[in-house]
């Protein structure tokens, strides 16, 4: 029996015929796909708009509700900016009031005997630091006793409650200065020392600033603050002093925001606007193009009867 091989001979171009044949069997399903392709893309495309409309409409809701909204916000005035001024937080209220700065806090100062230079020996021993309430001790010892060493060590102090130390050089030689980190009454600072040179503590400190509260008076009641920031004078209000003025009394209104009201309601609308017009856009079925949007029939965005 004889083999043969079709368009052997005949002039046909097989290879061709093939090619064609297998493209007109692939076409309709690469069409096929194609249209899912595209019909996917503009519907993941229609609920990133859909979403980022959504998540504008949340911010502009959230703006108008809670313990921050936009309706409830003040805005804050000092007739005597210069003496004082002021910020709200939640609990704050309009209102006026009378203030009347009569003290400024300030931090406690001591320093120390004068010695030739900061590398003079102060000695050996412990020394203890207080600031208010709590102390810390420093221990000199011949591998370091000097004023330097003394200042360095109570910087360095892992357990430091609270105070700086420094050095001031004037006429005659070298002080150690310390300081208080915070302001009031309740951070005094003073040191004192367990070893004695001739019967007398061999550092000795004299006052170079007392602590001192700050006191204001708010409508004729006085209030006493160890920081110039005062809290809790009145609900959800902070007060910054800048300068003592006894005798002069400031007002402080406290009013409410009308422009951030309205600019947070107009807001609201803009975003409710937005989304419903995104929803027509999308989720409708255009009878002129006979094309339904990418969300039609999607629960979440149906909007039949909405108008933008």
């Amino acid at each position: 029996m004889a083999i043969s091989s079709a368009g052997i001979g005949s002039g046909l171009d097989v290879q061709s015929l093939v090619t064609q044949l297998v493209a007109a069997e692939r076409s309709p399903a690469e069409s096929r796909l194609g249209r899912q392709e595209s019909t996917t893309r503009s519907t993941l495309s229609a609920l990133s708009i859909f979403k980022s409309t959504m998540s504008g409409l949340q911010t502009a809701v959230n703006a108008l509700k809670g313990g921050t909204s936009a309706l409830d916000k003040l805005t804050i005035s000092s007739s005597k900016p210069e003496l004082f001024t002021a910020s709200t937080s939640t609990g704050a209220a309009a209102g006026s009031f009378g203030v009347e700065v009569l003290n400024l806090a300030a931090v406690s100062k001591i320093n120390s005997d004068v010695y030739a230079s900061a590398d003079a020996v102060v000695g050996n021993g412990t020394v203890t630091i207080s600031v208010g309430a709590e102390s810390f001790d420093i221990t000199l010892d011949d591998d370091g006793n000097s004023l330097a060493d003394l200042r360095n060590k109570i910087n360095e102090a892992s357990d430091n409650t609270g105070v700086s130390a420094s050095l001031l050089n004037v006429d005659g030689g070298t002080r150690l200065i310390l300081t208080s980190r915070e302001t009031g009454t309740a951070n005094a600072v003073s040191l004192s020392s367990a070893a004695e040179i001739g019967g007398a503590p061999f550092i000795n400190t004299s006052s170079l600033q007392t602590a001192v509260d700050a006191e204001i008076e708010i409508d004729g009641f006085t209030y006493i603050s160890g920081s110039n920031t005062v809290t809790g004078a009145v609900d959800g209000v902070s007060f910054n002093l800048l300068k003592a003025e006894p005798g002069t009394v400031g007002t402080l209104n406290l009013s409410v925001d009308s422009k951030s009201s309205s600019d947070a309601v107009q807001a609201l609308v803009k975003s409710y606007n937005t989304i419903v017009a995104v929803m027509a856009t999308y989720g409708k079925y255009d009878t002129s193009s006979k094309t339904a949007g990418p969300l039609m029939g999607d629960a979440s965005v149906r909007c039949q009867g909405w108008t933008a």
